[in-house]
């Protein structure tokens, strides 16, 4: 009992000493320089651990009530990459529209180009060392969560030229992520990228291609191909220690078998954003 009680101990303290630190001048900077005062003054956004701003001349968009900290960016950290601060960059006329709750987490770098529209439904979260280069349109649906070092760009940047037909194609696309998608580490969405709800990307993929009629399937390789369908992650944290918890005291199962009214409870998960 005394062990545990010092383990506990232990743990908040340590939890304490790796936090990330509140950020009150960066969030009071965001929030008043690209939202009406009405707006603002309920600090939507907090901003934590060392952020770096560049022309933000776009503005910030709520679609649900406006209160403290829905938007948190820099204050999770996954450990899984070196990210020691954040980069938004807002040109002019471009637009961030939140559906609500959203966790940004440390290393991120968020670029919107002159008219660019960057929507984020709600309850979507970003991992260590994401970037999202937005020129044209990304949408990223409810519940949907973008893995460590993962890429998000609709557009090529550069324009190319084909020396057979002289045809030049428009360097800008669009992305729209469905909702309950999960996008693993290391991955590149490039434009014209539409996936269905509950998709998976596998580790290391790149996608560039509308599987927007694919629900429930395993988009994966170089470029992304429709492995498996009939599939989606577990989004429940409860759920996921109990998955855990069977597996350790059945070292020989391979599997755990639910009954047909399988349902994924969120509860937890919504937990995590507040």
């Amino acid at each position: 009992m005394m062990k545990q009680f010092i383990n506990r101990v232990f743990g908040l303290i340590e939890r304490k000493l790796t936090s990330r630190w509140f950020n009150p001048f960066a969030t009071l900077y965001v929030n008043f320089r690209t939202m009406p005062f009405k707006q603002a003054c309920h600090l939507p956004i907090y901003v934590y651990g060392k952020a770096k701003f560049y022309n933000l001349k776009g503005k910030v968009h709520f679609t649900c009530k406006v209160k403290r900290g829905l938007v948190k960016m820099g204050r999770h950290d996954d450990c899984y990459t070196n990210a020691p601060f954040g980069k938004l960059l807002l040109e002019k006329g471009a637009k961030i529209v939140f559906d609500g709750y959203c966790s940004i987490s440390t290393g991120y770098i968020i670029k919107l180009g002159k008219d660019a529209d960057l929507q984020i439904g709600k309850f979507v979260h970003l991992g260590n060392s994401c970037t999202i280069v937005c020129s044209k349109l990304i949408r990223i649906g409810d519940y949907s969560s973008i893995t460590f070092n993962c890429l998000l760009m609709d557009t090529n940047s550069h324009y190319t030229i084909n020396i057979n037909t002289y045809k030049v194609c428009r360097r800008e696309g669009s992305i729209c992520i469905g909702e309950k998608n999960w996008v693993g580490n290391n991955s590149r969405i490039l434009k014209g990228t539409h996936t269905g709800s509950n998709c998976l990307v596998g580790a290391g993929s790149m996608v560039n291609k509308d599987f927007s009629t694919r629900e429930n399937a395993l988009l994966a390789g170089v470029p992304a191909m429709v492995k498996f369908e009939g599939i989606n992650r577990c989004f429940s944290f409860a759920r996921e220690k109990e998955i855990s918890e069977f597996f350790n005291a059945h070292p020989n199962k391979n599997y755990i078998h639910f009954n047909e009214s399988y349902t994924d409870p969120i509860d937890d998960l919504i937990k995590f954003f507040k």
